[in-house]
């Protein structure tokens, strides 16, 4: 939207099912058990704020469409 195009529909669907997927997979994988983090740490590591940073882009890209 930002440079005038429209996202296609069956695109902007599968890219939603994708996301889906991979979240489950992060929380089925990562964060089985009682880890409240990525490598299972009672305190954040660089990679879960680098995976936050990443969740966060995706939700200020829903703001441009």
């Amino acid at each position: 939207p930002f440079l005038g195009l429209r996202p296609r529909p069956d695109a902007t669907k599968h890219a939603e099912k994708v996301l889906m997927q991979s979240l489950a997979r992060i929380e089925s994988v990562w964060l089985k058990g009682d880890a409240k983090f990525l490598l299972g740490s009672p305190q954040p590591s660089i990679a879960d704020l680098s995976l936050v940073c990443e969740i966060m882009q995706l939700e200020v890209c829903t703001f441009l469409i």
